[in-house]
């Protein structure tokens, strides 16, 4: 690790510098922040604002203005830091050339230090961008290089479609309005291409209402978002998309397991679990439970598995238990009506774990009692006795646990 304040001191030094500081940018969008800084005389300001050395970070060219001098921090992927220079007189050229060649050595040994990193990272996954407005592409592609993923960008639905099918992106980031082919017909195209039609879509949309995110979930998108976002939340959905991902790639991974009974079929949240927890701002809370029904209606029971999933991670965020645990049944029925036997148990454990969460949560001994009950019937199902039987002694009855195959309703 690079010690910066300690080499702007000796700077400092060798130099008989008045004061210098190191910026470094920041995230995409963000001002530059001040990495090091070392000064004789600290009572002076001296210096240039964050917006300032942004846009020379942007200009990437030296600038000599007397007593002071400005040079670029400039690595294989462009321009990433600045360094100013402010000396007691006026800096001559062959100084200025000294102090070039100190920044530009600060220069390689950062850029260095970021390819170490880099290589010592595990790679975070492959994103496809596709997004007519250049500037979002870029910021995309740096936000996500930043974060440890590989991100490539297209400009239109078509070329989307093309390089999804070459390339074979773990995720792709497709924007809803674009030239030539939209974002709905584009999600359609992938979907109904064998090549790309398990490939994650997150789908970015300047829409605030639920029409258009409904549109885009029915066209095969697994997720929205609404621009402006928050760069760490689009961090955070990509990484849980990748996380089912690789989920789905490991039950695949075992295709002689089949389901011979269906495990038990999806069922809508009870007004009881959706009523209690839903606020009057919430107006778009059930677009994943409608278009996962739809999808299920169609025989596209791949995508309503991504959807029902979804529902579930978004209902345990927000603590609503009950709602997650049907979620999690409804996705794994899913997971039976395509042969993964292994999926849909593990899905079933995840219900009962809900169920389980749910009773230490309940304050109710009623709601306690048939969280239980719930619970002992995923873990049965799913063949872990051992979690069933200790469900049941709660319950105190397995008799109760078999006789209802359909979760109570859990307020």
């Amino acid at each position: 690790m690079i010690d910066l304040a300690e080499r702007a001191r000796e700077a400092l030094a060798k130099f008989g510098l008045r004061q210098l500081d190191i910026w470094r940018s920041g995230e995409p969008g963000a001002l530059p922040s001040l990495a090091a800084r070392a000064e004789n005389d600290p009572d002076v300001a001296l210096g240039s604002s964050p917006a300032q050395i942004r846009d020379r970070i942007v200009a990437a060219v030296p600038v000599l203005e007397g007593e002071r001098l400005g040079t670029p921090l400039v690595g294989a992927n462009g321009p990433f830091g600045y360094v100013e220079f402010f000396n007691v007189g006026k800096i001559s050229l062959g100084i200025a050339a000294q102090l070039e060649a100190w920044s530009d050595d600060i220069a390689l040994a950062l850029s260095a230090e970021r390819v170490a990193h880099d290589m010592e990272s595990p790679d975070r996954g492959s994103i496809l961008i596709a997004d007519d407005d250049a500037n979002i592409r870029r910021l995309l592609l740096a936000l996500l290089g930043r974060r440890g993923f590989r991100a490539t960008a297209v400009g239109n639905g078509a070329d989307a479609c093309e390089r999804a099918a070459a390339e074979h992106p773990d995720l792709i980031l497709l924007d809803y309005r674009m030239p030539i082919l939209d974002g709905r017909e584009t999600a359609e195209r992938l979907r109904s291409d064998p090549r790309t039609r398990d490939i994650p879509i997150i789908m970015v949309t300047a829409q605030s209402g639920t029409e258009e995110k409904v549109a885009a979930l029915e066209a095969g998108a697994q997720d929205y978002m609404t621009k402006p976002f928050d760069p760490d939340e689009l961090v955070a959905r990509i990484a849980s998309h990748l996380r089912w991902r690789s989920f789905f790639a490991e039950a695949a991974a075992s295709p002689e397991q089949v389901v011979a009974d269906p495990t038990p079929e999806p069922v809508a949240p009870s007004a009881e679990a959706t009523s209690a927890t839903r606020s009057p701002a919430d107006t778009g809370e059930d677009a994943l439970w409608i278009a996962a029904a739809h999808a299920e209606q169609l025989g596209r029971h791949a995508d309503a598995l991504s959807l029902y999933l979804e529902e579930a991670e978004r209902a345990e965020h927000r603590a609503q238990y009950a709602r997650a645990a049907i979620a999690f049944r409804s996705a794994s029925a899913m997971a039976g009506r395509q042969q993964h036997a292994d999926l849909s148990n593990k899905l079933l454990r995840l219900a009962g774990k809900m169920y389980l969460t749910l009773a230490e949560d309940s304050k109710q001994g009623h709601d306690i009692a048939d969280a239980y009950v719930n619970a002992a019937k995923c873990f049965l199902l799913a063949g872990n006795l051992q979690l069933a039987k200790k469900s049941v002694s709660i319950a105190e009855s397995m008799t109760s646990v078999i006789a209802d195959d359909r979760p109570s309703s859990l307020s």
